[in-house]
């Protein structure tokens, strides 16, 4: 039979009523609690709510009745976010992207201060969704559904924390209509045409640019650092385009990891973002960039292809000027991955053998790259027509 709790009611010095009770945690050691009442009936009533809470539920949810915001933002630091450890290549803990949540948590504390955790309601989070969708980014564009939506989840994440450590009983998220509507976000659907793709390749070949001087046009040659960058570029742009792979995963894949032999490319675990490791196979031209890129490095297996590995290393000013100079408007890296990804589905390549090249896991979030170019769109028109001349 278990033992029964007890505990006693009083006022203090100042007349106020108060109950109070002890226990013993689960390092054995004796705590007390002590809460103010608005009166002798109140706190003869709380003391035996707290007494049933504590037997029910234990002394977390005790612990979770003053947990307040930032306090859960700082156990929730120590025991999530840290950087990734591994053992060998495979991720047992922490992540590989600590600037991105921290923004994130950031955010959140200031909308939710110094408020009780256990007070949060699904009222509270739906206020918190409305204002950051009417509060301007600072460039003062639109904030999007999707950037909000990445603070609702993580919001969920720390919530989910606090529910497993015992603190709340239920997350708001789990009450009411659903916060997170990943249907609402606008998708990109840019896809690369070929002729742009020419376009963007041959604008990395440029040796001489035009600009305006005084009202004049002057030609003024590219310098060979600059000219080298660019080279190195066209090269990444034609491995995303012809393996799908993710610009983190390029930016990361050594010599070691590419079979000049078999003609393929080993994406290791602990440098893809689903900590899965795949093989992605090399197209004729690729492999032609690659073996000259080969021939003209030191040779050592360990070094990434690219040199950019180093901290602060980017291809961004190369990107846009190689994006400006092919007269690319409204386009993005990620959007290589896009094209490539539509690309396969148009071949005729089942999805499941599509979706190992990529790396999705998941069949949704896979649909979300697998956009119709105009031309397939056009063709799909045309061999609809010639069905219809048939009939």
């Amino acid at each position: 039979m278990a033992r029964e709790r007890t505990g006693w009611t009083g006022q203090d010095e100042y007349g106020r009523w108060y109950y109070r009770y002890q226990f013993t945690d689960a390092n054995g050691k004796r705590k007390n609690v002590r809460r103010i009442a608005n009166s002798e009936s109140n706190a003869k009533a709380e003391l035996r709510k707290a007494l049933n809470k504590q037997d029910q539920q234990g002394e977390r949810a005790i612990e979770g009745d003053r947990l307040r915001f930032p306090k859960l933002i700082e156990i929730y630091r120590q025991k999530r976010v840290f950087s990734a450890k591994y053992v060998g290549d495979t991720k047992v803990g922490g992540l590989r992207s600590l600037a991105h949540v921290e923004m994130l948590i950031k955010t959140l504390c200031g909308y939710f201060e110094n408020k009780l955790v256990k007070s949060i309601t699904h009222s509270d989070i739906e206020q918190f969704k409305l204002k950051r969708l009417n509060t301007l980014k600072s460039n003062e564009e639109q904030r999007t559904i999707a950037s909000v939506n990445r603070e609702l989840e993580c919001l969920r994440s720390i919530l989910n924390f606090a529910k497993r450590e015992g603190w709340i009983l239920y997350s708001p998220f789990e009450r009411g209509s659903p916060l997170i509507s990943k249907a609402d976000e606008n998708r990109r659907e840019r896809i690369l045409s070929y002729d742009e793709e020419k376009r963007l390749l041959n604008a990395c070949d440029v040796s001489t640019v035009e600009y305006k001087r005084d009202g004049k046009k002057v030609k003024a040659k590219v310098s060979p650092k600059a000219i080298e960058r660019k080279q190195i570029l066209k090269v990444i742009i034609v491995m995303a385009l012809d393996t799908a792979m993710r610009r983190g995963e390029i930016f990361k894949t050594n010599w070691h990891d590419v079979d000049f032999v078999n003609h393929t490319i080993t994406i290791r675990a602990i440098n893809s973002k689903t900590a899965r490791e795949r093989i992605v196979g090399i197209t004729p031209r690729l492999y032609e960039s690659l073996q000259e890129l080969w021939n003209q490095s030191p040779k050592m297996l360990d070094l990434h292809l690219f040199g950019l590995d180093k901290p602060n290393s980017t291809i961004k000013k190369s990107w846009l000027t190689v994006c400006d100079l092919a007269k690319l408007i409204d386009f993005r890296f990620h959007d290589l991955r896009h094209t490539a990804i539509t690309r396969l589905v148009e071949t005729g390549t089942p999805s499941a053998t599509i979706m190992k090249i990529s790396g999705h896991t998941q069949m949704t979030t896979f649909q979300r790259y697998n956009n119709p170019s105009s031309e397939s769109v056009k063709l799909a028109a045309l061999k609809l027509s010639a069905l219809n001349q048939e009939i």
